[in-house]
């Protein structure tokens, strides 16, 4: 039998990457005032869709492995919004 006592944990997790949160964090990254760098994106045809569109719309991205780094935005911002 094993007893497994009360005590502290110790650890670090990385949760898997989310599409979803990837388009987010794109998005957010391109409007961003200073550079950004995007951890972890999950790969995939709609994330390369969205990647491509901010890209067109005048976001300067480099991207690679194992993420994306964003400078500051050139794309267009809702009127009279700032970033």
């Amino acid at each position: 039998m094993i007893r497994i006592e009360p005590g502290a944990v110790n650890g670090q997790v990385e949760a898997p990457p989310s599409k979803s949160a990837t388009h987010r964090a794109y998005l957010l990254a391109s409007q961003a005032t200073g550079p950004s760098f995007v951890g972890s994106p999950l790969r995939s045809a709609d994330n390369d869709a969205t990647l491509l569109c901010l890209h067109r719309l005048g976001a300067r991205t480099e991207t690679g492995e194992p993420g994306g780094r964003f400078q500051p935005s050139t794309c267009p911002t809702p009127a009279g919004t700032t970033t």
